[in-house]
């Protein structure tokens, strides 16, 4: 009796727990179309890296959550940051950081989730950046 339990119930907590875990991450699909980001944001997320976790409020109705998997200072001009976004079901948020001696430092990158039909990608605009939400399909084809 006890093995024809477990392999009942072992199996329905699993699929409870998968079902808990994915109501509670966010899809890209359902972000804002745009999201305003000032230099000085995109900039705290290189600075926070002493800690593998960090967190950045964008907006009100955006904030990144997650763990750094990755940074890459390729030389004195590039520097990478990855950060695995647990609020967004492990998306992958990419932002290059481009600092060009006499030059302003540039921005580039993208929050991208291979099973998300939207991804966002980061542009310079008048007022500093924003995160412009794309189709996947249509970024791809680019």
């Amino acid at each position: 009796m006890k093995p024809m339990l477990i392999r009942i119930v072992l199996p329905c907590i699993g699929l409870l727990f998968m079902l808990v875990t994915k109501t509670q991450a966010q899809d890209l699909a359902s972000g804002p179309d745009k999201i305003n980001v000032t230099s000085k944001q995109l900039d705290q997320i290189f600075n926070r890296l002493r800690s593998p976790q960090v967190s950045v409020r964008f907006s009100p109705n955006f904030t990144i959550s997650g763990v750094v998997s990755e940074q890459i200072k390729v030389d004195e001009v590039l520097e990478t940051v990855n950060i695995r976004c647990q609020n967004y079901d492990n998306a992958l948020l990419t932002i290059h950081r481009i600092t060009e001696p006499k030059q302003t430092t540039k921005y580039t990158g993208r929050i991208i989730h291979p099973n998300s039909k939207d991804l966002y990608v980061l542009v310079a605009d008048e007022a500093g950046y924003v995160f412009q939400k794309q189709s996947t399909q249509s970024f791809i084809l680019q």
